[in-house]
Protein backbone atom coordinates (compact mmCIF):
# COMPACT_ATOMS: atom_id res chain seq x y z
CA UNK A 1 0.00 0.00 0.00
CA UNK A 2 1.50 3.51 -0.94
CA UNK A 3 2.61 5.89 1.64
CA UNK A 4 2.59 9.36 1.55
CA UNK A 5 5.05 9.59 4.72
CA UNK A 6 8.39 11.33 4.55
CA UNK A 7 11.03 8.85 3.30
CA UNK A 8 14.80 9.34 3.33
CA UNK A 9 16.20 9.15 -0.41
CA UNK A 10 19.53 10.31 -2.24
CA UNK A 11 21.99 8.84 0.44
CA UNK A 12 25.31 10.32 -0.83
CA UNK A 13 28.47 11.29 1.14
CA UNK A 14 29.18 8.10 3.21
CA UNK A 15 31.83 8.16 5.37
CA UNK A 16 31.87 4.30 6.80
CA UNK A 17 31.79 3.62 10.32
CA UNK A 18 30.69 7.34 10.97
CA UNK A 19 27.98 9.45 8.98
CA UNK A 20 25.81 9.96 5.94
CA UNK A 21 23.70 11.94 4.65
CA UNK A 22 20.24 11.71 3.07
CA UNK A 23 16.98 14.25 2.32
CA UNK A 24 13.71 13.33 3.97
CA UNK A 25 11.07 13.54 0.59
CA UNK A 26 7.15 13.80 0.62
CA UNK A 27 6.90 10.56 -1.83
CA UNK A 28 4.37 9.77 -3.77
CA UNK A 29 3.91 5.76 -4.58
CA UNK A 30 7.53 5.36 -3.43
CA UNK A 31 9.05 8.16 -5.76
CA UNK A 32 10.80 11.12 -4.21
CA UNK A 33 8.65 14.03 -5.32
CA UNK A 34 9.14 17.03 -2.64
CA UNK A 35 12.60 17.26 -0.93
CA UNK A 36 11.92 18.66 3.14
CA UNK A 37 15.07 18.68 4.78
CA UNK A 38 18.69 17.47 4.66
CA UNK A 39 20.31 15.11 7.66
CA UNK A 40 23.37 14.14 8.31
CA UNK A 41 22.49 10.60 10.11
CA UNK A 42 25.03 8.07 12.61
CA UNK A 43 25.70 5.20 10.93
CA UNK A 44 25.23 2.79 13.64
CA UNK A 45 21.52 3.27 12.45
CA UNK A 46 21.70 3.19 8.50
CA UNK A 47 20.38 -0.40 8.38
CA UNK A 48 17.45 0.99 10.01
CA UNK A 49 17.15 3.57 7.30
CA UNK A 50 18.10 1.02 4.26
CA UNK A 51 15.36 -0.68 4.86
CA UNK A 52 15.89 -4.00 7.31
CA UNK A 53 13.20 -5.98 8.60
CA UNK A 54 12.02 -5.93 12.07
CA UNK A 55 11.98 -2.09 13.36
CA UNK A 56 8.78 -0.02 14.24
CA UNK A 57 10.38 2.88 14.18
CA UNK A 58 13.96 4.32 14.27
CA UNK A 59 15.07 7.48 15.94
CA UNK A 60 18.20 8.37 14.44
CA UNK A 61 20.83 10.32 15.96
CA UNK A 62 21.25 13.19 13.60
CA UNK A 63 21.82 16.67 12.89
CA UNK A 64 19.34 18.90 10.29
CA UNK A 65 22.00 20.52 7.98
CA UNK A 66 20.47 22.77 4.51
CA UNK A 67 19.22 21.34 1.74
CA UNK A 68 22.12 18.98 0.26
CA UNK A 69 21.35 19.28 -3.68
CA UNK A 70 24.07 16.37 -4.16
CA UNK A 71 21.41 14.14 -2.05
CA UNK A 72 18.40 15.64 -3.70
CA UNK A 73 19.70 15.24 -7.43
CA UNK A 74 21.29 11.33 -6.32
CA UNK A 75 17.57 10.83 -5.27
CA UNK A 76 15.97 11.99 -8.50
CA UNK A 77 18.51 10.49 -10.44
CA UNK A 78 18.67 7.02 -8.81
CA UNK A 79 14.87 6.86 -9.02
CA UNK A 80 15.37 7.41 -12.82
CA UNK A 81 17.86 5.00 -13.45
CA UNK A 82 15.95 2.40 -11.75
CA UNK A 83 12.61 3.33 -14.09
CA UNK A 84 14.95 3.42 -17.45
CA UNK A 85 16.47 -0.20 -16.00
CA UNK A 86 12.65 -1.21 -15.52
CA UNK A 87 11.76 -0.17 -19.17
CA UNK A 88 14.94 -1.78 -20.27
CA UNK A 89 14.13 -5.42 -19.14
CA UNK A 90 10.53 -5.12 -20.29
CA UNK A 91 11.97 -4.37 -23.83
CA UNK A 92 14.33 -6.95 -23.47
CA UNK A 93 12.61 -9.74 -22.43
CA UNK A 94 9.91 -8.93 -25.26
CA UNK A 95 12.76 -9.46 -28.19
CA UNK A 96 14.15 -12.55 -25.80
CA UNK A 97 10.39 -14.07 -26.44
CA UNK A 98 10.55 -12.70 -30.06
CA UNK A 99 13.49 -14.53 -30.95
CA UNK A 100 12.35 -17.47 -28.92
CA UNK A 101 8.94 -17.74 -30.87
CA UNK A 102 9.03 -16.59 -34.27
CA UNK A 103 12.95 -16.04 -35.07
CA UNK A 104 12.71 -12.59 -35.38
CA UNK A 105 15.28 -11.04 -34.69
CA UNK A 106 15.92 -6.95 -34.79
CA UNK A 107 19.30 -6.22 -33.64
CA UNK A 108 19.47 -2.16 -33.39
CA UNK A 109 16.61 -2.16 -30.94
CA UNK A 110 17.72 -5.23 -29.24
CA UNK A 111 20.75 -3.85 -28.29
CA UNK A 112 20.02 -0.32 -27.80
CA UNK A 113 17.66 -1.65 -24.76
CA UNK A 114 20.09 -3.85 -23.61
CA UNK A 115 23.06 -1.27 -23.68
CA UNK A 116 20.18 0.65 -21.42
CA UNK A 117 19.58 -1.77 -19.23
CA UNK A 118 23.48 -2.46 -18.64
CA UNK A 119 24.43 1.09 -18.54
CA UNK A 120 21.11 2.02 -15.90
CA UNK A 121 22.64 -0.72 -13.89
CA UNK A 122 26.34 0.77 -14.00
CA UNK A 123 24.92 4.07 -13.28
CA UNK A 124 22.99 3.62 -9.92
CA UNK A 125 25.92 1.67 -8.75
CA UNK A 126 28.58 3.84 -9.31
CA UNK A 127 25.77 6.41 -7.73
CA UNK A 128 26.26 4.38 -4.66
CA UNK A 129 30.12 3.69 -4.90
CA UNK A 130 31.59 6.89 -6.17
CA UNK A 131 29.65 10.14 -4.11
CA UNK A 132 31.66 9.62 -1.07
CA UNK A 133 32.74 12.68 0.47
CA UNK A 134 36.26 14.75 -0.41
CA UNK A 135 38.27 15.56 2.79
CA UNK A 136 37.25 18.69 3.50
CA UNK A 137 33.66 17.39 3.30
CA UNK A 138 34.44 14.90 6.19
CA UNK A 139 35.64 17.49 7.90
CA UNK A 140 32.80 20.27 7.76
CA UNK A 141 30.23 17.18 8.91
CA UNK A 142 31.99 16.61 12.01
CA UNK A 143 32.33 19.82 12.90
CA UNK A 144 28.37 20.12 12.42
CA UNK A 145 28.00 17.27 14.42
CA UNK A 146 30.04 18.46 17.43
CA UNK A 147 28.76 21.62 17.09
CA UNK A 148 25.05 20.22 17.33
CA UNK A 149 26.26 17.51 20.63
CA UNK A 150 26.75 20.54 22.28
CA UNK A 151 23.01 21.63 22.02
CA UNK A 152 21.84 17.89 22.34
CA UNK A 153 21.29 15.58 19.21
CA UNK A 154 18.42 16.45 17.19
CA UNK A 155 16.22 13.46 16.59
CA UNK A 156 14.55 12.22 13.17
CA UNK A 157 12.01 9.52 13.82
CA UNK A 158 11.40 7.69 10.93
CA UNK A 159 8.23 5.11 10.86
CA UNK A 160 9.18 1.90 8.90
CA UNK A 161 6.19 -0.98 9.39
CA UNK A 162 2.88 0.39 8.76
CA UNK A 163 1.02 -2.17 10.20
CA UNK A 164 2.27 -1.63 13.63
CA UNK A 165 1.91 2.08 13.33
CA UNK A 166 -2.34 1.65 12.16
CA UNK A 167 -2.34 -0.54 15.87
CA UNK A 168 -1.20 2.18 17.79
CA UNK A 169 -3.13 5.36 16.44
Amino acid sequence: MPTNEPILFGVCDHKPGEFYVATLFTPQTFIPLIPRSSWVISEAFAPVVRGKEGYDAATLDSVKIPLSMKSVTLAYARCLLIALAGVSAVFVGVYIVRLALFREMQMAKSAFWAIALLGSAVGYWASIHFCGPGPRKVDHLRERIADNADDGTEHLTIAQDEERRQSQG
